[in-house]
């Protein structure tokens, strides 16, 4: 599965899809990656093959009865996390673990002054850059919503079984530390679940007085 991103172009196709807020068709993928459709066609059939993708069939808007043609194939990330190590890392298991620790010790309110810190420091590595490239570079999958940002994915997804609570405060800890960190203080993170994403979302906050 991994060895089938390692072709760059394919790589591409991959993250257009990945970073999409629905499925593709070829021909989207085509223009946002700026490749031929049978190129296109090509890497994304590959992915599908894999299990990277998952493939559904549909008329595009607007186009149905008879004469509309065969329905168009669209492309959707499948829900899973990809990771790769040689041998095998179970950093996950050991979250888990820690996270479970945290919960026994009644001790979220410091887990939350750590993510904290943690998205401060994050956040004054990559003071500059555009926000949506340091979402996208943590894990997140940015989508603009009145203003602010949804997320598509929860990059603690694996974790989120264990005490979705938890890991949700956590997570706005962490984000809120990041926008302290660039020094963004039009946003608020707050925790306002996306269905199908994240409970974290970024909204303006209110003028002051």
């Amino acid at each position: 599965m991994i060895g089938c991103l390692a072709e760059p172009t394919r790589r591409r196709v991959y993250e257009a899809v990945r970073a999409a807020a629905r499925p593709l068709t070829r021909d989207d993928v085509a223009q946002l990656v700026g490749i031929g459709r049978p190129l296109a066609t090509f890497h994304l059939e590959a992915l599908a093959r894999t299990g990277l993708l998952d493939v559904t069939f549909a008329r595009p808007a607007g186009r149905g009865g008879p004469g509309a043609g065969r329905p168009a194939k669209w492309y959707a990330v499948r829900n899973r996390d990809v990771i790769a190590s040689l041998p095998p890392r179970r950093y996950e298991l050991a979250a888990e673990i820690l996270l479970r620790s945290v919960c026994a010790a009644r001790a979220t309110a410091e887990l939350c002054a750590a993510a904290v810190e943690v998205g401060r420091r994050l956040g004054g590595t990559l003071t500059g850059r555009p926000l949506d490239e340091v979402l996208t570079r943590l894990g997140y999958q940015p989508i603009e919503r009145d203003g602010g940002h949804a997320f598509a994915n929860c990059p603690f997804h694996a974790l989120v079984e264990a005490d979705a609570e938890t890991v949700c405060a956590m997570n706005q800890s962490l984000v809120t530390g990041l926008l302290e960190g660039l020094g963004i203080k039009e946003l608020d993170a707050v925790v306002d679940p996306l269905p199908g994403g994240c409970c974290v979302r970024l909204r303006p906050r209110p003028p002051s007085g």
